[in-house]
This record gives structure tokens, C-alpha cells and sequence, in this order.
């Protein structure tokens, strides 16, 4: 994927696809996205600068210098993902169903390398985090927007370093290899 920002006046080539969105930095660009209960970013494989926002130019320069091997060293080295299953309640991201569910994220923004970002999870049966391990009340039939999650991802650490669900602040380091636990009751 291409993109040209106009603040910096330069052309990134970065990992394709259905990318959240994306944090322009004052070197580089990071594109973002959280597939389902994975958080995944990746920094431009390719960058060049320059006033026009032409993309062809830049999409030839880089398929001419890069072959499939460099492509995927690369890609290695430049992509990090997260599993933020060790960062929430069990059930967060499966919304009470045996596989997860698709999610919106509402609120981005990235201050001194962490970014925060609220991801609510769409549909499902339902139903808030109570607090106790893995365990959702019921949800109003009407109006019910589901399962709301706030993440701060330290982009530099490549780690969460903090996760609230529905108000619950979680032990984002317990070492529980499977889910958060709450820090406190309400």
C-alpha cells in the first residue's frame, strides 16, 4: 500500500491490506490494526521523498529495488503483533460466543509513544464484564453497544502497559499466559 503524507512530504510503501489506521511519525509511518484479538503493527518497508503525491513513482522504484526474500526480512523486522488475549478479561473479545467477534476501535491516540485505543466489540450476546474471571451480565436487548476495552500499547516496548474493560482495570502483568485479571473489584 502506498501513502503519501503531506506533512512530511514523503511516500511510504507499507503492508497491505485492511490496516485500521495509521500514526505518521517525523521519520517514518506505523500502520495498525487489531484482527479480531490480535494487535499488529508495521512500519513502511519503503520511503521516499519528495513534493508530489504521485504514487506510481514510488510504487515502481520500490518493486524494481526488492525482491520476495528482502520482502520478507523486512517484514520481519519491522512488523510487531500483540495477542491482547493476556490483556483482557477470557470472554472480551469473544462477546460470549466460542469464537471471536469483530470489533470497532473508537478513540485513537498516540501521546509520547503509547497509543491509546478503545476497541469495542460488536454484536455477540452482549452483556458488560463483571468483574469476576470470564463472567458477562446480561445485556439489554435495546441499546446495548457491547463490550467496551481501552488499550495503552507502548509502540517503542511493543507492549500494553495498561487495559481497562467496562470500567475494570486489569493486571496487564500477572503472567497469566491466557487473561487479565481484574486489579481490584468494583
Amino acid at each position: 500500500m502506498a501513502i503519501y503524507d503531506p506533512h512530511t512530504k514523503t511516500t511510504y510503501i507499507t503492508e497491505g491490506g485492511d490496516q485500521s489506521f495509521c500514526i505518521s511519525g517525523e521519520s517514518d509511518i506505523t500502520c495498525c490494526a487489531i484482527y479480531l484479538e490480535s494487535f499488529v503493527c508495521s512500519k513502511s518497508y519503503f520511503k521516499t521523498s519528495g513534493t508530489s503525491n504521485r504514487l506510481d513513482i514510488p510504487i515502481l522504484q520500490f518493486a524494481s529495488r526488492f525482491d520476495e526474500h528482502y520482502m520478507k526480512e523486512v517484514r520481519d523486522n519491522n512488523t510487531f503483533r500483540l495477542d491482547l488475549t493476556t490483556d483482557a478479561p477470557s470472554s472480551f473479545f469473544t462477546a460470549g460466543h466460542s469464537m471471536a467477534v469483530l470489533g470497532t476501535n473508537h478513540i485513537i491516540e498516540v501521546t509520547d509513544g503509547i497509543l491509546h485505543i478503545d476497541w469495542e466489540i460488536n454484536g455477540g450476546r452482549g452483556g458488560k464484564y463483571t468483574g469476576n474471571i470470564g463472567t458477562y451480565a446480561p445485556g439489554k436487548a435495546e441499546g446495548n453497544t457491547g463490550s467496551l476495552g481501552e488499550f495503552w500499547i507502548d509502540l517503542n516496548k511493543e507492549k500494553v502497559i495498561r487495559s481497562i474493560v467496562d470500567g475494570y482495570e486489569m493486571d496487564v502483568n500477572s503472567g497469566n499466559l491466557y487473561w487479565a485479571i481484574p486489579l481490584k473489584q468494583k
